[in-house]
């Protein structure tokens, strides 16, 4: 399992991004847990990376979208989180 970790401004519109990602990817979701604390939320998504696309292609997609900031991931398990 990997996890995703990010910031947003927008907290419900940058998670439905990141899910329909997700998606398409063909990830398998986990959980998610979203912490609101004004002005910005902090998301972490766990999920299984069985798509077409590697766990740090998502992370780097996630990245991109506009509002999303500090976005970090990995494998769940006991390794270091890198920033992309």
């Amino acid at each position: 399992m990997h996890f995703a970790t990010f910031t947003a401004d927008t907290a419900i519109e940058a998670l439905q991004r990141a899910l329909d990602e997700l998606a398409r990817a063909g990830f398998a979701l986990e959980a998610i847990s979203l912490r609101a604390q004004a002005p910005r939320a902090e998301v972490r998504l766990e999920f299984h990376p069985r798509g077409g696309i590697s766990a740090d292609t998502y992370l780097a997609r996630l990245a991109r979208m506009p509002g999303v900031a500090g976005v970090a991931g990995g494998p769940a398990a006991g390794a270091q989180a890198e920033e992309v």
